[in-house]
């Protein structure tokens, strides 16, 4: 049940859905083919667009939140060792 709650809850499943709907609606409309092969194209590669970025966004902040705080050298402490 909780895979259920976070496939809801996520953008990218509701950007495929959103973008799933446009297109079945476009095609549904009656438009000349043409122009529901053109607006569908544009809607899917929106869609994928918007997924991609997102899933992105969800990558970095994920290595973000995972990586150790760096701390900084003490002031007045130099790192490296002189001779």
């Amino acid at each position: 049940m909780s895979g259920l709650k976070s496939m809801l809850r996520s953008r990218k499943f509701w950007a495929a859905v959103g973008s799933l709907v446009f297109v079945v609606l476009t095609n549904v409309a009656g438009l000349d083919p043409k122009a529901a092969t053109a607006i569908s194209a544009a809607i899917v590669t929106l869609g994928t667009a918007y997924i991609i970025a997102t899933g992105a966004e969800d990558s970095a902040s994920k290595l973000k939140a995972a990586a150790p705080a760096e701390t900084p050298a003490p002031a007045g402490e130099d790192t490296v060792d002189e001779e």
